[in-house]
């Protein structure tokens, strides 16, 4: 079977409206548009590449991975009997770790992945949980600790600020953004939507934008890119500048009211599976794109069929093409190699070793 890069969108497409607060607009927004042209191709399916993924390890519905070390990946899994699993690339040593349940030490489930310094984190959107991972004395041993619990709910999160963190709130109707604080109190609300047409009686949510986010590890930027929609939202430490990027295609969309046995809501027509997962370092980031309009059902589980790159001012720098579909993937920027969930119909982890004389950016 093939997986589902949209894993999570049909927890949140009955998500309700509620009351909010005015997103304050950034001084300075800046629109700019560009094509599949603007970038080098790279081919990396005749490079070489390598399984890293042991046969014994039997996955579920991987659909998020995360370089911890050189030695040492993290993959999120939704249909494993444990949550998460560590995996040496090298010795294709594995373990699966993290209980399902509501104990300290377990979480309902992880939305999102992402490294703080040395440290692996996570989002619980389903017990609204941000957890940081303690490893125990096996290198391949992790243990939840919890850092805050919010009093909503939210879809993803990440590292922010010198000690608090950014999440995407669920149901906070007109809210993009929160800046929350240590203790998960909000703190501001932050960021913009996409310019898309849409019915007036309605204001934008996080349900119909839903995105994939990722921070430079010295948090002077953060990137997002919308799912279904062809905007990447770039903003800087201080959300006072603002770079939407427009591309690579142009697409015929708008959020339109759909009617349904189970209710009304309102939704994107016609369909689109525009960009899914995101990877940053602090010299550019990397968006995995699909780029197709849904026409028919199993559109909904094509996988990434290309990896652009950008630099942090939103120049267009490389497209890698793998020869396959991919779930999800991350870079090992220090390793010059690309890891990356293979849309097999076995789960399978690879490792592309990226050219040497082609630098990540």
């Amino acid at each position: 079977m093939s997986y589902m890069n949209r894993i999570l969108s049909g927890l949140f497409v009955m998500a309700c409206a509620s009351c909010s607060t005015h997103t304050p607009s950034p001084s300075s927004i800046q629109t700019v548009s560009y094509t599949i042209d603007a970038f080098e191709v790279i081919d990396l399916s005749q490079e070489r590449s390598e399984e890293v993924s042991a046969d014994s390890m039997l996955m579920g519905r991987p659909f998020e991975i995360r370089v911890v070390s050189d030695s040492l990946l993290a993959i999120n899994d939704a249909g494993a009997e444990k949550l998460l699993w560590l995996l040496n690339p090298h010795t294709h040593a594995f373990s699966a770790c993290v209980d399902r349940g509501e104990g300290p030490e377990e979480m309902l489930f992880i939305s999102n992945l992402w490294m703080d310094g040395q440290t692996l984190c996570a989002g619980g959107m389903q017990d609204n949980k941000i957890v940081r991972f303690n490893f125990t004395s096996s290198p391949l041993a992790v243990v939840p600790q919890q850092v805050c619990r919010t009093s909503f709910p939210f879809i993803r999160a990440v590292s922010w600020g010198e000690d608090g963190y950014l999440v995407v709130p669920m149901v906070h109707q007109s809210d993009r953004y929160y800046t929350i604080d240590s203790a998960g109190n909000v703190q501001d609300t932050v960021g913009v939507y996409p310019e898309v047409l849409m019915p007036e009686e309605i204001q934008p949510n996080n349900s119909m934008f839903q995105t994939r986010l990722a921070v430079s590890p010295d948090r002077s930027h953060l990137v997002s890119a919308n799912q279904t929609w062809n905007t990447i939202e770039v903003y800087d430490a201080t959300f006072q500048s603002t770079l939407l990027l427009k591309g690579p295609i142009e697409m015929e969309a708008e959020v339109k009211k759909i009617e349904s046995s189970i209710g009304i809501r309102y939704g994107q027509k016609p369909g689109w599976n525009l960009f899914s997962g995101v990877s940053a370092t602090d010299s550019g980031f990397w968006v995995g794109y699909i780029g197709m309009r849904l026409e028919k059902r199993e559109d909904v589980s094509r996988g990434i069929s290309a990896i652009l790159s950008f630099t942090w001012d939103g120049t267009p720098c490389r497209m890698y093409r793998l020869g396959e579909e991919v779930v999800a993937f991350d870079i090992d920027e220090k390793g010059n190699a690309l890891y990356i969930i293979a849309n097999r119909p076995d789960p399978t982890i690879v490792r592309y070793s990226l050219p040497a004389e082609h630098p990540s950016h």
